[in-house]
């Protein structure tokens, strides 16, 4: 026999956990998911990605800046500056903990997934889709 105050308890415990989970939205769901207009809307937002090899957060600074009438470059940009401040504030904190040796493997795995993201950002982008990675931090919504 369960004792009914646990299993309320639990309830609530578990409720106040899921509403947590939405508000921070660590997962970007409930985003925007806008479609591109044409080709060109699916072409810029690919190069947004693609130039955060050559000039960083420069180029979707820019864009999110500039164009106002096209959503859907408008979220690619703002998930590449996202990924940009997360990657930085990530990379800073690893290369603090590499000092006692603890950041050393995480800023590796830093480093290599500062390679691969734009990738597969820019592959879902010409595909008309908004990849969001999980647990990067949304400084911009």
């Amino acid at each position: 026999m369960s004792d009914p105050l646990k299993v309320d308890y639990v309830e609530k415990v578990e409720q106040k956990f899921e509403d947590f989970s939405n508000q921070t939205n660590l997962k970007g769901e409930g985003l925007p998911n806008p479609t591109p207009k044409n080709n060109d809307s699916r072409n810029i937002a690919t190069l947004v990605h693609l130039s955060h090899y050559l000039f960083g957060f420069i180029v979707p600074l820019v864009i999110f800046l500039v164009i106002k009438d096209d959503e859907y470059v408008i979220e690619n940009a703002k998930e590449d500056l996202n990924l940009s401040l997360s990657l930085f504030i990530y990379g800073a904190l690893f290369t603090l903990l590499s000092i006692i040796l603890i950041g050393l493997p995480f800023l590796l795995a830093t480093f290599i997934f500062s390679l691969i993201a734009p990738v597969v950002m820019a592959i879902n982008s010409s595909n008309g889709k908004i990849y969001r990675f999980p647990y990067l931090i949304r400084f911009i919504k």
